[in-house]
C-alpha cells in the first residue's frame, strides 16, 4: 500500500491535475515535496524560455465604447490591467490530445499527476502567509483585448471591479495546454521576487506518470493504437487497456466506491469501439456521464505508463 490520497470531503468525481515538467524537476517534486511558483511578470521578462514565455502575461485592456449605440463607432477609451505582483502554479487538465503534444513540443520529459488539486494549493497557502490565496479555475483563450470586437462582453465590466481576473485571461494560440492555474497575490517583501520555491511535503498527493515513445503519435500520419498501465505496489492489481487512438481518448478520474478512491479512466462516450480492458480490481464502472475503465484502488498505485504501439 501507498500512502497517495485525496482528501474525503464528499465528492463523488475528482479529476486530476497534469504538470509536465523537465526530468529534474520532477525529482524535486518526488523527493523533497517542492512546489515552485512564478511570478507572472517573469513570464513576459522570458524567464522560462520555450512556449510558456508571455509576453503580456497577467495583462488586458479593457475597451470602452465612445457611442454605446451605434455599431459602425471604432474609437474607444481603454483602461490597462497588469498585475505585477501575482503568483501561479499551474498545470493541465488533460493528457492525451493538443495537450501532450504541446508539451513534448516544448522539451517537457515526464509528467506528474496531481490527485487533489485543491489540497495542494491550500498547502501552498498555509506554507506561505505572505501569498493572499485569490482562486483557481481554467484559463480562458479570449485574447487581451476585451470589449473590443464586442462592446456588450459582460468580462470586461467584471474585469472592472475585480482586476484579478485578468490572471485567467489567454490569447487563443496558448489554448492547447488546457492550463488550469491557482493564483495568489503577495504581499511585502515576495512582491519584488520572481519565483517562490519550497518544500512543503506534497508527496502523497503525487503519482508519476511516463509517456516515453509517445511522440510517434505526431512524428507520422500512420494510426496508432494507444495504451496505459497502472503499476500497483504488489503487481496484483495492474491495471491496462488499449484504444486505437484517436477514435477514444481516456482520462484518469478519481472517483468514490463505497469508502475508497479508486483510479480509473474515464471516456464520455458510452459506445466504446477498438478497446480492451485488462486487470483492476473492479471491472468497468457506468456512470450517467460515461464509462470508467481500469479501476485501481488510489493507495496501491505506483505510476501509470503510456505507451504507443507501432
Amino acid at each position: 500500500m501507498t500512502t497517495k490520497k485525496v482528501i474525503d470531503d464528499g465528492r463523488d468525481f475528482i479529476f486530476p491535475i497534469f504538470k509536465f515538467q523537465k526530468q529534474c524537476h520532477a525529482d524535486l517534486m518526488w523527493q523533497n515535496g517542492n512546489i515552485h511558483l512564478s511570478s507572472m511578470k517573469s513570464f513576459r521578462d522570458g524567464t522560462y524560455g520555450g512556449l510558456i514565455d508571455d509576453d503580456r502575461e497577467g495583462q488586458v485592456t479593457l475597451h470602452f465604447p465612445t457611442d454605446h449605440i451605434s455599431n459602425y463607432q471604432i474609437i474607444h477609451e481603454q483602461q490597462e490591467i497588469s498585475l505585477d505582483d501575482f503568483f501561479i502554479y499551474c498545470g493541465s487538465s488533460d493528457f492525451f490530445s493538443d495537450t501532450l503534444h504541446w508539451s513534448i513540443s516544448d522539451g517537457k520529459e515526464t509528467c506528474v499527476l496531481i490527485t487533489d488539486f485543491n489540497e495542494v494549493v491550500g498547502k501552498i497557502s498555509d506554507a506561505i502567509p505572505e501569498l493572499e490565496y485569490i482562486g483557481s479555475q481554467a484559463c480562458d483563450y479570449v485574447g487581451r483585448d476585451i470589449g473590443a470586437l464586442n462592446f456588450r462582453d459582460t468580462r470586461r465590466e467584471q474585469m472592472l471591479h475585480n482586476n484579478a481576473m485578468a490572471a485567467w485571461i489567454k490569447p487563443h494560440k496558448y489554448a492547447p495546454q488546457k492550463e488550469f492555474r491557482a493564483v495568489w497575490k503577495a504581499k511585502g517583501k515576495l512582491s519584488s521576487e520572481k519565483h517562490i520555491n519550497k518544500d512543503i511535503g506534497i508527496q502523497d498527493f503525487l503519482i508519476p506518470v511516463s509517456y516515453l515513445g509517445v511522440d510517434l503519435l505526431f512524428s507520422d500520419n500512420k494510426p496508432h493504437t494507444v495504451g496505459a498501465k497502472v503499476v500497483t505496489v504488489d503487481g496484483k492489481n495492474d491495471a491496462w487497456f488499449d484504444i486505437h487512438y484517436p477514435l477514444e481518448t481516456f482520462t484518469p478520474v478519481i472517483h468514490k466506491y463505497g469508502d475508497h478512491y479508486l483510479l480509473g479512466f474515464f471516456s464520455p462516450n458510452s459506445n466504446v469501439s477498438e478497446a480492451s480492458f485488462h486487470g483492476g480490481q473492479i471491472g468497468i464502472t457506468a456512470t450517467d456521464d460515461g464509462l470508467i475503465g481500469c479501476n485501481v484502488f488510489l493507495q496501491d498505485i505506483l505510476r501509470i505508463e503510456y505507451r504507443v504501439n507501432a
